[in-house]
């Protein structure tokens, strides 16, 4: 089956070497504008346009603080051009999902979900009044979508897709945009994708590149039996299926990490490597490789990759974590330690997180209060975890607390009903510290 090349052109084409974020902090409005709208103008239909103003923007999506004020000040300047309100508006999308963060909202704290409230209505308003001032922009529309996505919205998802369709029927990143927000994994169903996808092959009849998307469904259901089901074979057939219709860096990152899980490393570095030719800066790629690298022990390599990400998203939580941990592999535990910190901002610290924090706390630091600070967030996040129990156990008799009994007991009682416990010497701890035990 032919396999129809998303992005060719940009394989050609000369990377943009404009610094849009110099040319905003040294105010220098006029030229920026120019840059963008040039951009913009290159192509007024099909995908290449989409890629190189995607390029141009993605600079804004970045978690600098010091950017509200010069957007103020290029807002003020230029108020009623499309190019300052787009910037804002990928800003403050990109600040939303940074606070929302990645637990269910029944887990989120209040604090985020305000933080990602105000963030989501910022963009939201430059984003709309982007789309009416040119409402060619795809790019504007798609983000609208990924933002109504947040809080779910169904019907307004539908109502700005329809809208969208009318100025720019042609969108890859506004059809991908819209296809995501309709998975079973934010609130949709299968049969939706379905549709979707069949309404897309009667599309590419008349623009070659939608055809892509006829393999959409099977990039969900690789998502499905990858994520839900922990079937990587089944995963990667499917997402073989939907390569077959043609190639998006999604689907080429998502192969690359089911290849990782089943420990096919060369081929997953193909996969990734591949993703990065249609977008040098496509951070997921980068990470990929990244944590591809610290499973082979190749950890300069990886660490390569994390630090590319980085660049891009200075807090970027998925290459905070690599990062951290190949820093822990490469025993460098301030610089291990420093990149958790850093990802507590923003990242949402998981179990195997707060695991390997509180080991460097514990060995490397001798914290011992952080450390059982840290041992007991896992404790609470995994009860079954015997060894969390066993740390946070050791901590607090390291620091007097006879609360360390209450730990060794939950460890003991743990073992007893046949939990996979690693031998350990528990003499120590009932060398009582005036505690009962």
């Amino acid at each position: 089956m032919r396999h129809y090349l998303l992005f060719l052109c940009f394989l050609t084409s000369p990377a943009w070497s404009v610094d849009s974020i110099s040319l905003l902090y040294t105010k220098q409005y006029q030229s920026l504008n120019r840059y963008l709208e040039g951009v913009f103008l290159q192509h007024t239909n099909g995908a290449l346009s989409e890629q190189k103003l995607g390029q141009a923007l993605a600079p804004f999506a970045t978690s600098d603080l010091e950017l509200n004020a010069m957007f103020e000040g290029w807002l003020a300047a230029m108020p009623n051009t499309w190019q300052p309100h787009l910037a804002a508006g990928i800003y403050y999308q990109h600040l939303a999902w940074l606070s929302r963060g990645a637990k269910y909202a029944s887990n989120t704290s209040k604090q985020q979900l305000k933080a990602m409230k105000s963030y989501r209505a910022k963009a939201i308003a430059h984003l709309t009044r982007a789309s009416v001032i040119e409402p060619k922009l795809a790019h504007a529309w798609a983000y609208l979508i990924n933002l109504t996505k947040l809080m779910g919205g169904a019907e307004d998802i539908e109502r700005l897709y329809q809208q969208a369709n009318l100025y720019v029927p042609s969108s890859f990143i506004l059809h991908w945009n819209y296809a995501n927000a309709r998975t079973p994994k934010w609130g949709g169903k299968m049969q939706e994708v379905l549709l979707f996808s069949q309404q897309m092959e009667q599309a590419s009849k008349q623009w070659p590149h939608l055809r892509v998307f006829t393999g959409y469904p099977d990039y969900v259901l690789a998502d499905i039996a990858r994520r839900k089901n922990n079937d990587e074979k089944r995963a990667l057939d499917h997402i073989e299926k939907a390569l077959s219709y043609g190639e998006t860096m999604g689907y080429l990152n998502l192969k690359g990490r089911i290849l990782t899980r089943l420990e096919a490393y060369s081929e997953a570095e193909v996969a990734y490597q591949r993703t990065l030719q249609l977008d040098p800066n496509y951070s997921p790629a980068l990470v990929g490789l990244a944590w591809m690298y610290f499973n082979t022990d190749q950890y300069e390599r990886g660490l390569e990759y994390a630090n590319q990400a980085l660049a891009l998203e200075p807090l970027s939580p998925d290459a905070l974590e690599i990062r951290a941990r190949i820093f822990s592999r490469m025993k460098m535990p301030d610089r291990a330690l420093a990149d958790l910190t850093l990802f507590t901002q923003y990242g949402v610290m998981s179990h195997s997180l707060y695991r390997l924090q509180g080991y460097l706390l514990f060995y490397n630091k001798k914290d011992y209060q952080s450390a059982a600070v840290v041992y007991d967030y896992a404790a609470q996040l995994k009860p079954k975890d015997e060894r969390a129990w066993y740390y946070l156990m050791a901590s607090r008799y390291m620091l007097k607390d006879c609360r360390y009994v209450d730990a060794a007991e939950r460890f003991l009682a743990l073992c007893e009903r046949g939990a996979e416990c690693e031998p350990r010497d528990l003499s120590w701890s009932k060398q009582n510290l005036t505690c009962a035990f």
